[in-house]
């Protein structure tokens, strides 16, 4: 669509009708004036389709489900087929305006999930937004009441936190407040004296091996090479070395190391090495990632390029990416929400979510946008 002219245009005014959810769509100027039919013909077809799901709601979630060609629908049938019945039940209630639904009844439609199980928390009263339909379905890994004591001492208290398929979420707080504690927790380093850990809905509490785990230092093994390092996590769940050599190598463009696989982590700089450790990372799961302060032993400089080469790569893998940060900046920079775990022992005592303007490879830090949402951390954490 390259070259192509866009504008908005309101779907009022082209049938009235259709008053509900978002009061406008993308579309091509040019298109709508030589096709305006097709146009009104597609508009025609949507109501149809509404007014189907809200006369057949069973059909229509059993429709969605097939439609489902992501896979991102996967163990959330149940969900979908209640909140279509639900969302049905509201249009006829409002048959005059068969599409609209106020955002009381969206208040009252989160209420209802959460009531019955079928969401994480309580979202009502934030609006109906894209920021919150990863909640709608099943976290990708989830944490919940999580409680470790050293010596009778709690360390962490009651921690609840999710990660959502594609999300980068950071936890962020001062030191000492059980940061790294809580990782390797979620890691199945160890069992939690109280809690559970699930990843797609499996408990994995206590069970190492289930989500990859990337450490502040990179901890490279100065004897192998660089693709020798990376294929470790595929050797040592089982695949020969030469099949693990080529997965490597395939991501090695890709994670800016095209020219690097043959080197040693001595003849390396530190960004270098962080994207041989991310490398790792990714490949001893493609699922769900912890990273304990990545970045925390670069200098301003190359830390900057980094988290440009950081979003440049998280764009094209899709990894969900939990990640501890002491840097304020950081977190709002990379991050689509971040958990603020503050006080001894620490707790979650506020999420925060990130909703700047365009790409996060956009996001400016001189932004009034960006330092208010700095300022807000800043107090929310009780530093100034």
């Amino acid at each position: 669509m390259a070259d192509l002219e866009f504008d908005y245009f309101n779907m009022t005014d082209m049938e009235e009708t259709f008053d509900y959810y978002t009061p406008v769509i993308v579309a091509n100027n040019t298109f709508l004036e030589e096709n305006p039919e097709k146009a009104k013909a597609f508009l025609r077809a949507t109501e149809k389709g509404y007014r189907y799901a809200a006369e057949n709601p069973e059909e229509a979630a059993q429709l969605l489900i097939k439609g489902d060609t992501t896979g991102s629908l996967a163990g959330s049938e149940e969900l979908v087929t209640e909140s279509q019945k639900w969302m049905a039940s509201q249009y006829i209630a409002d048959s005059e305006r068969w599409g609209y639904i106020d955002g009381d009844r969206w208040n009252a439609f989160y209420e209802w999930l959460y009531a019955e199980g079928l969401v994480d928390r309580d979202i009502s009263g934030k609006g109906f937004t894209n920021n919150y339909l990863g909640l709608f379905f099943m976290s990708l890994l989830k944490a919940e009441d999580i409680t470790v004591s050293f010596e009778g001492t709690n360390v962490i208290e009651n921690v609840s936190l999710t990660l959502n398929e594609g999300e980068t979420v950071s936890l962020l707080g001062v030191s000492g407040g059980g940061k790294t504690t809580l990782f390797n927790v979620l890691s199945g380093l160890y069992a939690p004296d109280e809690g559970k850990v699930y990843l797609e809905g499996e408990d994995i509490t206590g069970k190492a091996g289930k989500v990859s785990y990337m450490l502040q230092k990179d901890l490279l093994l100065t004897h192998k090479r660089v693709i020798d390092n990376a294929a470790l996590p595929l050797v040592l769940r089982g695949a020969k070395k030469k099949e693990a050599r080529e997965a490597v190598k395939s991501h090695l463009e890709d994670f800016g190391l095209g020219e690097a696989g043959d080197k040693y982590p001595h003849q390396l700089s530190g960004g270098m090495r962080q994207r041989v450790a991310f490398l790792r990372t990714y490949l001893a799961s493609e699922k769900a990632a912890l990273l304990d302060e990545p970045f925390s032993a670069l200098d301003n400089i190359t830390k900057s390029s980094i988290h440009r080469w950081f979003l440049s790569v998280m764009a094209e893998i899709k990894l969900s990416v939990l990640f501890v940060t002491h840097d304020i900046d950081e977190a709002i920079l990379l991050s689509d929400r971040i958990y603020l775990l503050t006080g001894k022992p620490g707790r979650i005592t506020d999420e925060i979510i990130i909703n700047l303007p365009g790409d996060k490879s956009e996001r400016n830090p001189m932004s009034r946008e960006f330092i208010a949402y700095k300022e807000e951390i800043i107090k929310k954490i009780g530093i100034l």
